[in-house]
């Protein structure tokens, strides 16, 4: 049986890696310096070199090595260590730093730098060389902020799916105009915040009623929504807010209407569609588009009064100005009555409480003064047109047809 074999250490070339550490620290050391091509270095002894060697006759390096320059042939030069694990390089009969013989080569510029286009890679390239990190988080908060926004972008239009839900779990159903859901899930701090800018800054548009009644079910949503545009059909809406008519199927008021007055909207938004000749009920085949809006905005209005309403759309003019100005006078009935709750000690009151109020004040109107004006609140908006018949019938100077739609007549 022979002796113990011991393992043996393999050789380092230490002279190499010293110059290839230095000339890739001065590569790396500005983005102006990664591109040019010039300075991109190939190191290896060369054939007449001797070997330099330890006290213990382990290897740590070459006296002489090929620099071999991009493009260029290459160049023998005499190298030596200094006591500080330096590596020297004799240079125009001196010996320098490899960084001084750096500054002697030619600039050449790498070929793809010169298009604006490939910036954003190649100086990502160069953050990957250098070996450092950006991050995101020492930011100042303002600044992550804008970033997600314009992540996001101004309008996000949730759908709710089955395939959706198994995909991005949480958050399920987020379709927004740039690809950037996964965003939202790079970690919780980041997450949280961009949660916050999402449900402050970005309009949510639901455009079916089971779509907006998934994003109401939940607490989170609807306390942190600002701005929400509902773009139904007539149908949808008659059936979201309710309606009833002689000879007209009954709808009550589903309880996804009744969440918009628990909700702190800075901006609702109401888009009809446009009018069509059919319908996916035969009671609105061929109906006019101001009598059916008309009846929309009536079924809406005790769910949305208060609120800051929008109407857009396939609307008359005369029609938007109405409903809004409505809204804005029942807004304007609020803010004294929170004025007079602030005068109280109070806090500011919600809508549903404000609800509350004008009940028990409509039932307590008798004798004494109120310090609102009931008959404003109540019925704040009352349809330009009477109920029809079932269809109702155009008698518009204009048919309301898609094609020849006017707002103004």
């Amino acid at each position: 049986m022979g002796g113990p074999k011991f393992r043996t250490r393999p050789e380092v070339d230490l002279v190499a890696e010293l110059l290839r550490r230095d000339i890739n620290m001065y590569r790396t050391r500005s983005f102006d310096d990664f591109m040019n091509e010039g300075i991109n270095v190939n190191v290896y002894p060369a054939r007449e070199a001797q070997r330099i060697n330890d006290s213990l006759g382990h290897l740590l390096g070459f006296t002489h090595y090929n620099f071999e320059v991009w493009g260029d042939q290459e160049k023998a030069m005499q190298v030596r260590l200094t006591g500080a694990h330096q590596a020297l390089v004799h240079c125009r009969a001196r010996w320098v730093h490899v960084e001084a013989y750096l500054r002697y080569l030619p600039h050449r510029q790498r070929p793809d730098a010169a298009h604006a286009i490939n910036r954003p890679r190649l100086q990502w390239e160069w953050w990957l060389a250098n070996g450092k990190l950006f991050s995101f988080l020492t930011l100042p908060r303002e600044i992550r902020d804008q970033i997600y926004i314009h992540t996001f972008g101004f309008t996000t239009e949730p759908y709710p799916t089955c395939k959706s839900r198994r995909l991005m779990g949480r958050f399920a159903g987020m379709q927004i105009q740039k690809p950037s859901v996964a965003f939202l899930r790079l970690n919780k701090q980041v997450s949280a915040e961009a949660v916050k800018v999402l449900y402050l800054y970005s309009t949510f548009v639901a455009a079916q009623t089971r779509v907006l009644a998934r994003l109401l079910s939940k607490r989170y949503p609807q306390d942190s929504i600002r701005r929400l545009e509902i773009a139904l059909s007539h149908q949808e809406f008659l059936r979201l807010f309710g309606f009833a008519h002689a000879g007209f199927a009954i709808y009550e008021r589903q309880e996804t209407a009744e969440a918009l007055r628990q909700m702190k909207l800075d901006n609702l938004t109401l888009t009809f569609a446009a009018p069509s000749l059919t319908a996916v009920s035969q009671n609105l085949d061929g109906a006019c588009q101001r009598v059916v809006v008309d009846w929309i905005l009536e079924a809406a209005w005790p769910s949305v009064r208060g609120l800051f309403v929008t109407v857009a759309g396939y609307v008359k003019t005369a029609q938007k100005a109405k409903f809004e100005t409505a809204c804005g006078t029942v807004r304007a009935q609020i803010s004294r009555w929170n004025r007079l709750r602030r005068a109280l000690g109070l806090f500011e009151g919600t809508l549903p409480e404000y609800d509350q109020w004008l009940a028990e004040a409509e039932g307590d109107s008798e004798g004494g003064v109120s310090i609102v004006d009931l008959s404003k609140c109540a019925n704040g908006y009352l349809s330009l047109t009477a109920k029809q018949e079932i269809p109702p019938v155009c008698r518009c100077r204009v048919l309301c047809t898609a094609e020849k739609w006017s707002a103004d007549d």
